[in-house]
């Protein structure tokens, strides 16, 4: 259930921001929270990563670290929900449905909902303390899955050996390192989304008990852990997005 609703609501915003007319107006900082004006903050940081202002769920949730650290904060959610084109979306949405129906199978509803929502946060973090480029798209929502299931067969490893584990390790990083050879790949962004998704697991992966002829039976999701794991995902990458936006205001007084 919870897979199919992230791909759902995805799809939906993809349609509305690829349906609606261009936009250029957005509510201002300078103009007042209720005024609606030319945001020439917003269309400056755009063009220096290269983007333009295409309609408004593109301007209002795009990652631009400028505007984060002048506290539009939800820009660290966002942009998981947003992707820059037809190829974009089909790719990310095949990725977390090839990968997810076996998390989806042990976490259930809330907790793959939460593991998939914070391992974009945690995402989307790392990308705005390290790379200075705006962002969009689910990739590191997607790593995080990705991170999950390493975790997830680290735990099998007594039983199935280590090869799931490790061959989960290396495909996870045969999908990160052709980002390191395209331009416009946000790369820390995949890399913070694959530690907030093993994180995550590491205090929620559901318990399982071994059945006959070698099965695996996974236990109900525990909700104890599951709201530890929110917890320190939250804590731990909240932190660091806190920190960095502290030193840039007092950078910039």
């Amino acid at each position: 259930m919870g897979l199919y609703l992230v791909i759902a609501l995805t799809g939906l915003i993809f349609i509305l921001q690829h349906t609606t007319a261009n936009h250029r107006l957005v509510v201002s900082r300078v103009c007042g929270q209720k005024i609606v004006c030319p945001d020439l903050v917003v269309d400056r940081a755009l063009r220096a990563g290269g983007y333009a202002c295409q309609n408004l769920p593109f301007c209002w949730g795009i990652k631009l670290n400028e505007l984060i650290v002048d506290g539009q904060v939800w820009r660290l959610v966002t942009p998981i929900f947003l992707h820059a084109d037809l190829a974009h979306i089909l790719h990310n949405m095949y990725a977390l449905f090839l990968f997810g129906q076996g998390v989806k199978f042990r976490y259930r509803r809330f907790a793959f909902l939460a593991l998939y929502l914070l391992s974009g946060f945690a995402g989307c973090v790392i990308s705005f303390l390290l790379a200075p480029n705006p962002a969009l798209g689910a990739s590191g929502a997607v790593f995080g899955i990705i991170g999950a299931e390493v975790v997830a067969h680290y735990r099998q490893r007594d039983h199935y050996g280590n090869h799931q584990w490790t061959s989960m390790l290396i495909l996870a990083a045969a999908l990160f390192f052709p980002g390191l050879l395209r331009q416009g790949v946000d790369n820390w962004g995949h890399l913070g989304g694959l530690l907030g998704g093993a994180l995550f697991a590491a205090l929620a992966e559901p318990d399982f008990k071994l059945m006959a002829r070698g099965h695996v039976k996974y236990l109900k999701p525990d909700a104890r852990k599951t709201v530890l794991a929110c917890a320190a995902v939250l804590l731990v990458f909240g932190g660091l997005a806190a920190i960095k936006i502290v030193d840039s205001r007092l950078a910039g007084l």
